[in-house]
């Protein structure tokens, strides 16, 4: 992969001598994220951004400097971390304001064109009554607090796309892992009760009190005591629809497949649907694999730069 770094003044500098390297994809987190140790000989200026490129030409990131550090001792490099251009929406506050018959459109004129974001995929259509932005949002969550109430969908940066159509990943052709030939160095099966929510108590505007409780009977089941308070909508139903969101996302987040491979694997779009080979059984863990996975994040980490060792792992959710 080759790294290219460009100044505020926009000076660009080959950066031909990357010796480790920490990709992350994750779709817990809007901004990607990048690590960078360049052995260095002499002055590196302060870099604005930073762009790494496949042999064919691909874009695998371009992000914004967040840190760049140089150590003497033992060797000269420069440590540099980077964030994708989400991180300008999740550094930014939002302006206060409330929309009256809000629309995506509208929203994304206001909270991400100014940022270099060209465009937004969903439902356009403008909405009864009111969407209210707070002070204290920022602007990634003025749009994906509306996406997630009004579209059902997850706000996805994209490089300049947004997108909130809720149905690019689920498209694809699923994944499939796990067969013969395959390749994988690691698995690690996680189990995290400590996600699960066993209730929901909802208060929607205009109601006295926690009005509502939503319940996962699964969790409660499995002997989870742990309960979350829910201030939100406009009406009961969609505070129990955000409540019962809630719960689903917990469930996803309790289950985890993690999964090592050697090489550079980044042809990857996140939650994209995972099917699970049957030969998992014969480790004995109890993997569900007559359930559909989703593929929730990528690391890929290359050490000892051109030549060097290149890994890649895939961390799995269940889905729904």
């Amino acid at each position: 992969m080759k790294w290219m770094g460009t100044t505020a003044q926009g000076d660009r500098i080959d950066l031909s001598n990357v010796v480790q390297v920490q990709l992350r994809w994750d779709a817990d987190a809007p901004a990607d994220e990048v690590q960078l140790r360049v052995a260095r000989q002499g002055y590196l200026p302060l870099l604005r951004t930073v762009q790494g490129q496949l042999p064919g030409g691909q874009t695998a990131f371009w992000g914004i400097v967040d840190e760049q550090e140089a150590v003497l001792g033992g060797g000269e490099w420069v440590d540099i971390v980077a964030r994708s251009r989400a991180a300008l929406l999740l550094d930014n506050e939002a302006e206060p304001q409330t929309y009256r018959s809000p629309c995506l459109e509208a929203l994304f004129e206001q909270h991400a064109r100014p940022y270099g974001f060209t465009g937004i995929l969903g439902n356009k259509r403008q909405f009864a009554g009111e969407y209210v932005v707070s002070q204290g949002k920022s602007e990634w969550e003025a749009l994906a607090n509306f996406c997630r109430r009004y579209l059902g969908a997850d706000l996805i940066a994209r490089g300049k796309l947004l997108d909130a159509s809720g149905s690019a990943a689920s498209e694809k052709p699923a994944l499939r892992l796990g067969g013969a030939g395959d390749l994988c160095l690691q698995i690690c099966y996680r189990q995290l009760p400590c996600q699960r929510i066993s209730q929901v108590l909802v208060h929607a505007k205009g109601q006295q009190g926690y009005t509502s409780a939503v319940e996962d009977d699964q969790a409660r089941r499995l002997g989870i005591v742990r309960r979350r308070l829910l201030n939100t909508g406009d009406d009961l139903l969609p505070a129990e629809q955000d409540a019962g969101r809630m719960l689903r996302q917990a469930k996803q987040s309790a289950v985890e497949l993690e999964l090592v491979y050697p090489g550079a694997l980044l042809d990857w779009q996140l939650k994209s649907r995972v099917i699970l080979d049957r030969s998992f059984q014969r480790l004995g863990w109890g993997i569900p694999t007559d359930k559909e996975w989703l593929l929730w994040g990528v690391q890929y980490r290359l050490d000892g730069g051109t030549g060097g060792e290149e890994r890649t792992r895939l961390l799995l959710r269940l889905a729904g």
